[in-house]
């Protein structure tokens, strides 16, 4: 009996050709596959792990925002050198409120300046005085009481006049004090020494200024007054023009 022979032919060989290339085909494209040619499509979900990424390799911008938690706050450091100064700024504009009033010290002085005022011999008088040269604390009030000035507030006071005396007539005595006064009508005197001032004098004497001044401790409402005293037998006059007779208090302090 014959046996079939079997012949190669054309077909045969290149069905035995594709059979080759499906089976090793996969192999081949593991070795060969173009550079950048796999992307996202080609990787499985969850494929690449914590294990296949490089240590160190990623970075913050790699991550979604809020995903890396923040490190504790360093500690504070040192204090830099001082800036230059700036620039001088504008200049403000002026205030449109009312001015702030100064302030003084009670102070006020009272004189006689208008006509000579006659002092009759053996008896003290109060010396009248007709304008107020200075007041800035409403310590004078001519009108109702013109012999003296009113403490406004407790405390010492520096208090001093001046007797001006002109054309002396007769032989004697001549001279004035400065008194304290409880009330405003200066008729109840305060208990403290007077400053006084006298001497004797002669008919024909000119001029005789008699200046006193003393530091007197008063309470608000007090008063104080100068007066004049002559004992010649003539009735003498006080001068009454410019830097004459006068009397001044000033507010020194508690």
């Amino acid at each position: 009996m014959t046996r079939p022979r079997r012949a190669l032919t054309f077909s045969n060989v290149v069905a035995c050709l594709a059979l080759f290339i499906a089976l090793g085909g996969a192999s081949y494209a593991a070795f060969k596959l173009p550079k950048n040619s796999v992307g996202a499509k080609q990787l499985k979900k969850n494929a690449v792990t914590g294990a296949k990424v490089k240590d160190g390799s990623l970075q913050a911008r790699d991550f979604k925002a809020g995903q890396l938690p923040a490190g504790p706050a360093g500690a504070v450091g040192p204090r830099g050198p001082a800036g230059p100064p700036g620039a001088t700024g504008p200049a403000g504009s002026s205030s449109t409120g009312g001015e702030v009033a100064p302030t003084f010290l009670p102070h006020a002085r009272i004189a006689r300046l208008n006509t000579n005022q006659p002092v009759t011999s053996g008896g003290a008088q109060n010396v009248i005085f007709d304008t107020v040269v200075e007041d800035t604390a409403g310590m004078a009030d001519l009108p109702a009481h013109p012999s003296s000035l009113r403490a406004p507030r407790d405390g010492l006071y520096f208090v001093a006049g001046e007797l001006l005396w002109n054309g002396i007539k007769g032989n004697g005595r001549m001279g004035g004090a400065i008194v304290g006064m409880k009330d405003a009508a200066a008729t109840e005197p305060l208990n403290f020494r007077s400053v006084d001032t006298y001497q004797g004098v002669q008919s024909g004497l000119n001029y005789l200024a008699q200046p006193l001044s003393e530091v007197i401790r008063l309470k608000a409402g007090q008063n104080v007054k100068l007066i004049a005293y002559q004992a010649t037998g003539e009735t003498n006059q006080l001068i009454g023009e410019a830097s004459s007779t006068w009397l001044e208090a000033t507010y020194l302090g508690p």
